[in-house]
């Protein structure tokens, strides 16, 4: 078999570990990757600005003129799996069909109600199948074209997300991920009831800045990746997996990963998280206030702590989560293996 791979394939990035397990589960004869981060870091930061925002202008023509530089005509690929697919022009998906490719998309992210891509859009019928970690979605993709369109949860990948502490070397409470007024309300909870807050993501400098006064709040910049990513959170003794509310998001990655990193998943309470998660694995909560004052007795009852914690812990890693057991899956769903 020969595979084509086409997505973010920088270390440290979801998407690379999704097509190393995908390598890993096929073992093919050959397996390309063409990393779109490439044309996108040589782009001028205002066009990367603009063709995050409206799909259009010169970082899509860059990277769509890289990705077509990376293919042959004399190329014969039997799977191309694309992920994240939001730049792609149709008419390279097309092309690559005509020669016999079976086309899979795959997304941890929200296609319909953020990343409004065109793009995609116009694609979405080239795909054989269509992969969402996002069950509110699975209708609109049918609606729009998708065929084949397949749910899967969120994962983590065994080299990254794994324990990395002792328990009893663990501090604070951590949280990685994009600002949003509601994420800022729970942790300024938090920080005002004294709590170590542990914070790195996009869009919290501002916020940061007018909470200089809390001596207990550690800000690690705009963001956390790979190896890094997983010390972090590896590394507190609990960790939010605060939903969006920018769309009806009910799990997201971090609700997979922090408790496979070993440290207690502090999470809303949902009909899908509680699919995976019981009282006794996760902390619940169901509004700022009321986890602000029932924290510090969880954070300072250890045993309490550590039993949820290695509970949370157990329930990943026996349940088919890790990135290569749910391709694997979704692989033999589709035939492929």
């Amino acid at each position: 078999m020969n595979i084509l791979f086409i997505g973010h394939f920088e270390v440290g990035s979801t998407s690379r570990m999704r097509g190393l397990a995908i390598k890993e589960i096929l073992n093919p004869s050959t397996f390309k990757a063409i990393n779109i981060n490439i044309p996108i870091l040589e782009t001028n930061r205002l066009f990367r600005s603009i063709g995050w925002r409206f799909y259009l202008g010169p970082l899509i023509w860059n990277i769509n003129k890289y990705i077509r530089s990376q293919i042959s005509s004399a190329d014969n690929y039997d799977l191309v799996w694309v992920d994240k697919g939001v730049f792609i022009e149709p008419s390279i998906l097309q092309s690559l069909k005509k020669s016999g490719a079976v086309l899979v998309h795959s997304t941890p992210d929200t296609a319909f109600m953020a990343n409004r891509s065109p793009l995609f859009y116009n694609a979405l019928p080239t795909y054989d199948f269509c992969l969402t970690t996002k069950s509110f979605e699975l209708e609109a993709y049918k609606k729009a074209g998708g065929s084949n369109v397949l749910f899967y949860p969120q994962g983590y990948d065994k080299n990254t997300h794994f324990p990395r502490h002792d328990f009893s070397d663990k501090e604070g409470v951590a949280f990685v991920g994009l600002y949003e007024p509601w994420r800022a309300q729970v942790i300024d909870r938090l920080l005002q009831e004294g709590i170590t807050v542990k914070l790195a993501g996009v869009g919290w400098h501002k916020f940061a800045e007018r909470m200089k006064k809390y001596q207990n709040l550690r800000y690690s910049g705009t963001g956390l990746f790979g190896s890094s990513y997983g010390e972090f959170i590896s590394s507190s003794c609990a960790a939010l997996g605060l939903l969006s509310r920018k769309f009806p998001e009910l799990h997201t990655t971090r609700t997979i990963e922090i408790p496979a990193c070993g440290t207690a998943l502090i999470t809303e309470d949902n009909a899908e998280i509680r699919n995976i998660f019981t009282d006794e694995d996760v902390i619940y909560f169901s509004d700022p206030d009321k986890l602000a004052g029932m924290l510090p007795d969880l954070l300072n009852d250890k045993q309490q702590l550590l039993k949820r914690t290695n509970n949370g812990y157990q329930k990943i890693i026996s349940g088919n989560f890790e990135y290569r057991q749910i391709l694997n899956d979704a692989l033999v769903k589709m035939r492929m293996k």
